[in-house]
């Protein structure tokens, strides 16, 4: 019960935060499993949107890649309505789980974020290679592709060059 008030609250100050940088970027949201296929989370996040005048849009819930798949019949209904509601879903720390690429694809999420562990051994690992197939996976599916742990001009440039522009980590 904790966690679900305690993700409740995070959801609306998100909101407040979204509407307060104009509601045009889209604020991410870590959730967790628990919450996330509660059966009343669905209508909690319709609510909290009515609530701000938010568009749906500018709300990303990230779960982690190991959590959809402790419950995944739950998770891919809540991921269907999500969807349908216009609310980005977010697989975060993709990668360091369990999760085949194949399940991935059809899960229906808008956003991929690769583990930090990637991004810190991209150079000279051959690694090159896979993030590049990530860009073209996101240029041919619309999958957002967010690399995390991003610490240097070094690993932004080779990351934009390879087809994944968006990131995160202490370089930003």
């Amino acid at each position: 019960r904790l966690t679900r008030e305690l993700g409740e609250s995070i959801i609306a100050q998100a909101a407040e935060f979204a509407i307060a940088l104009g509601g045009d970027t889209p604020v991410s949201v870590n959730i967790s499993v628990s919450h996330f296929i509660h059966p009343s989370f669905i209508e909690f996040v319709h609510r909290t949107l009515e609530r701000h005048g938010l568009a749906p849009n500018s709300l990303i819930i990230e779960i982690t890649e190991s959590e959809d798949a402790a419950s995944p019949t739950d998770a891919w209904r809540v991921a269907r309505q999500l969807e349908q509601m216009g609310v980005g879903l977010s697989i975060d720390d993709f990668g360091t789980g369990y999760a085949s690429l194949e399940r991935i694809l059809r899960f229906p999420c808008s956003q991929l974020k690769l583990d930090r562990s990637i991004a810190a051994n991209i150079a000279g690992t051959g690694l090159e290679h896979l993030l590049a197939g990530f860009g073209t996976m996101s240029a041919v599916s619309g999958l957002e592709i967010v690399a995390e742990g991003i610490e240097d001009e070094v690993q932004h440039d080779l990351l934009v060059s390879l087809g994944i522009p968006l990131a995160q980590g202490y370089l930003y």
